[in-house]
C-alpha cells in the first residue's frame, strides 16, 4: 500500500503545480491585456501635497506691446516653481523707429539703463513680469523658471514706459508646479 500512496501524493503535488502555474499564466494574460481591474487607492488628506507636487497646470497668454502690467489670470503660491517660456510673436517699443525684437528686447543698445522703465537696469522692450502686490519686478526674456517668493496673480509686461508708441505681442506658455 505505501507504493500506491506515494504515488497518488506526488500526483496530487504536481497536479497542484501545475495548477498553480496555469492561473498564474492566466492571470498574466489577462493583466498584459488590461482585463483586469485596476483598484486605485483614494489620496487621503496626508497625501494630498505629494499628490500635487506631480500635477502641473499650463496654459497661454498673448502679452500686448500696448498694455501696462496684464494679469494672466494666474494665480501663484509661495513656493510654486513657476516657468514662462516664450512661444512666438515679436514687438518693438516705438512703432515709427525702432526695429520688431522678440521677448529679449532691443539689445543693440549700449546703454540700456532707463530709469523710467519699470525694470531699469533691463534692455527696453524685454519681457518682465511679477507677482501681483509684489515690487520685485523680474526679467523674463526668452524664459525663466523660479519659486515664488510671494502669492498673488502672475502679471507681465513689455519693458517700457511710453506704451501708446508700441506695436506687436509675444505669446508664452506658463507652467505651475505647486
Amino acid at each position: 500500500m505505501e507504493k500506491n500512496d506515494k504515488p497518488s501524493q506526488n500526483n496530487i503535488l504536481l497536479l497542484q503545480i501545475l495548477l498553480g502555474f496555469a492561473a498564474t499564466v492566466i492571470v498574466a494574460y489577462l493583466g498584459f491585456r488590461g482585463v483586469l481591474v485596476t483598484v486605485e487607492t483614494p489620496i487621503h488628506a496626508t497625501q494630498t501635497a505629494e499628490a500635487k507636487l506631480t500635477s502641473t497646470a499650463q496654459i497661454q497668454f498673448t502679452v500686448e506691446s500696448t498694455l501696462a502690467w496684464q494679469d494672466t489670470g494666474v494665480k501663484i503660491s509661495a513656493g510654486d516653481n513657476v516657468q514662462i517660456e516664450y512661444l512666438s510673436g515679436s514687438w518693438t517699443t516705438w512703432a515709427d523707429g525702432h526695429p520688431s525684437v522678440g521677448p529679449t528686447g532691443n539689445i543693440n543698445i549700449s546703454d540700456p539703463k532707463n530709469p523710467n522703465h519699470p525694470l531699469p537696469s533691463a534692455y527696453p522692450g524685454v519681457l518682465i513680469g511679477k507677482i501681483e502686490k509684489s515690487d520685485e519686478i523680474q526679467e523674463i526674456g526668452m524664459g525663466i523658471l523660479f519659486i515664488a517668493k510671494s502669492s498673488g496673480n502672475l502679471y507681465l509686461q513689455i519693458n517700457d514706459d511710453n506704451l501708446s508708441d508700441n506695436e506687436g505681442n509675444i505669446r508664452v506658455r506658463i507652467s505651475i508646479n505647486p
